[in-house]
């Protein structure tokens, strides 16, 4: 793995434990769990930052977000169908490798567009916060 593949993958990872911290806080209703996640939110905006840059134009922010997450998803399924051990679970885990393999080359799009268009004043998504 390169890099940047590594750098993406522990941004996915930032990611899903944004998640997994902010559905800790409704369950276990520790309040304390918030301030981690605000720390975790900045870690993830900064590992982004590298990845697409500050500014990108248009929705690519949020895109690169979305790829990361799904991302990380798939291999997390991937991952479960591989511990079922039977027949059609490995070669439904392989497909999900394969599509979460192709999130990169989805990422490697977005980081590219961004780069020929520049970084913009503002990020446009009116749906995804940052």
């Amino acid at each position: 793995m390169s890099i940047n593949t590594d750098a993406a993958m522990a941004t996915a990872h930032l990611i899903a434990l944004e998640e997994h911290l902010a559905a800790s806080v409704a369950v276990l209703d520790d309040e304390n769990l918030i301030s981690e996640i605000c720390k975790i939110r900045c870690q993830r905006k900064t590992m982004l930052e590298a990845i697409v840059g500050s500014h990108p134009p248009g929705e690519l922010w949020c895109a690169s977000k979305h790829v990361l997450g799904a991302w990380m998803r798939m291999k997390e399924v991937g991952d479960k169908l591989v511990s079922m051990e039977d027949a059609q679970s490995q070669e439904a885990a392989a497909a999900m490798y394969r599509m979460a393999a192709s999130m990169e080359g989805v990422l490697r799009t977005i980081v590219s567009s961004a780069v020929r268009h520049g970084q913009h004043e503002h990020r446009q998504c009116q749906v995804c916060i940052e």
